[in-house]
């Protein structure tokens, strides 16, 4: 759990709003409103998951064949990821029919 005191970047505006400015992947966290008056306390929680894009090396991405130095096999790519992003994507290879490639 992190304490807003130790977060300048966010602000709390009335009403329990919270805005996060310049979001990164270490702002992933559980974060909790607590109201207290009086007699009464409630807290309410909410998890939240920062994301990163996945980033692609090559120009783009397309399917490209290579077949193989003893010409029994042919190799397929789909160009080249310089980072899967966070969480990270999922490469699924499917036939005409839709049968998933191991």
């Amino acid at each position: 759990n992190k304490t807003i005191s130790e977060m300048a970047k966010f602000s709390v505006f009335q009403f329990w709003g919270l805005q996060v400015n310049d979001v990164g992947l270490d702002d992933s966290a559980t974060y909790t409103a607590k109201f207290i008056h009086l007699s009464q306390r409630r807290e309410w929680s909410v998890h939240v998951v920062a994301a990163a894009p996945p980033v692609i090396a090559s120009e783009k991405l397309s399917v490209s064949r290579t077949v193989s130095a003893d010409g029994r096999s042919k190799i397929l790519s789909c160009g080249r990821m310089g980072s899967l992003g966070s969480p990270p994507i999922n490469f699924v290879w499917k036939t005409d029919s839709g049968t998933v490639l191991p």
